[in-house]
């Protein structure tokens, strides 16, 4: 499908050109396996060697040549990175990169959680990308609307969209879509997140399963990250796999995600402001006039708490100071739960 596939088609443009040294070859990151990558290049789909440093789908590589091997130079400067902090709560796992608009699905059954996609929007907010929510199967809901509005209400300025693999998408996403831009999709698991990418692609590239029918979700089917190419040239689509749980580890993701609480703390009186009974509070008064929400106001906080531990962990650490610590989440607060 990508074979001999314009580089400009891919995103390719005279700022990336910018970067390249004398006789060096670009080529854009599909996917990525076993210490190997498949580009995409001038003469087409390659399988390259990729030792250190580590690519990601979406990256733009150079092409290197020896004796009996091809590899990975070095990866270009990246323009955005999704990344979130790795299973085993040491640096990061890198997700996408040189995405544009990145599609926050979450379905809208049994597995609807709004301060789940509060973390997912912390995430793809500090990663520079910007960050639309798609309700998925709402066909399965008596009123998706109401859930548009619950969704809206908790994330101001965010666009959000319902669809549903039974209504169609009929251009839903086509604003975000276009020549050299890329999109990707971010959720957990049995959301529809493949489902959407045959839509966009006009084929059943990915394979989709039926929902479980005990808990009414769907089946993790997704196993890479991949980047397609979208026909008509819309741009390129990034397929991810499912994530259960996401830690936010950036007090800027979360200052990125919660920007209007940010803008009323500049008018308080003190700088030091706790946001609680102090006078001159801009955030209590928004609060009191209804400006601002209880539930908005609550899920800011808790998650700037987190946000400010774990990078005063990584301080710590960075310090060489040897101090254990638990794996559990702050408060006992459960990460796929809240």
């Amino acid at each position: 499908m990508t074979d001999h596939i314009s580089l400009s088609r891919l995103g390719w443009d005279e700022a990336w050109a910018a970067e390249l040294h004398p006789g060096e070859t670009a080529a854009r990151v599909l996917t990525t396996h076993r210490g190997a990558a498949v580009v995409c290049a001038p003469s087409g789909v390659r399988t390259l060697d990729l030792p250190d440093p580590i690519a990601v789908a979406g990256d733009w590589v150079t092409v290197e040549e020896e004796e009996h091997r091809s590899l990975v130079g070095r990866v270009l400067n990246r323009r955005t990175l999704i990344r979130r902090r790795a299973a085993d709560d040491v640096g990061d796992q890198f997700l996408a990169a040189n995405v544009d608009t990145c599609f926050l699905a979450t379905s809208l059954n049994q597995d609807f959680n709004l301060r789940r996609l509060l973390r997912f929007s912390a995430v793809v907010g500090d990663s520079g990308a910007e960050v639309v929510v798609v309700l998925t199967k709402a066909d399965l809901c008596p009123n998706p609307w109401a859930r548009v509005a619950e969704v809206e209400r908790l994330m101001p300025g965010v666009p959000v969209l319902a669809t549903s693999a039974v209504w169609g998408l009929e251009g839903a996403l086509d604003p975000w879509l276009g020549p050299g831009r890329t999109v990707c999709f971010l959720g957990t698991s049995g959301v529809g997140k493949s489902s959407l990418v045959n839509a966009l692609m006009g084929d059943a590239v990915q394979t989709v399963k039926a929902q479980r029918e005990d808990d009414d979700r769907g089946r993790h089917t997704t196993v890479r990250r991949e980047l397609l190419v979208l026909p008509e040239d819309r741009g390129c689509v990034l397929d991810t796999p499912g994530i259960r749980a996401v830690g936010v580890d950036s007090t800027d993701a979360v200052r990125s995600a919660f920007a209007d609480i940010e803008a009323m703390a500049e008018a308080c009186r003190y700088r030091d402001c706790e946001h609680d009974s102090e006078p001159g509070c801009a955030v209590v008064e928004a609060l009191a006039s209804g400006e601002l929400s209880e539930e908005r106001l609550t899920n800011w906080q808790k998650l700037l708490r987190e946000a400010t531990r774990h990078e005063a962990k990584g301080y710590r650490k960075r310090a060489g100071q040897k101090r254990k610590y638990s794996r559990k989440s702050y408060a006992g607060e459960r990460l796929d739960e809240w």
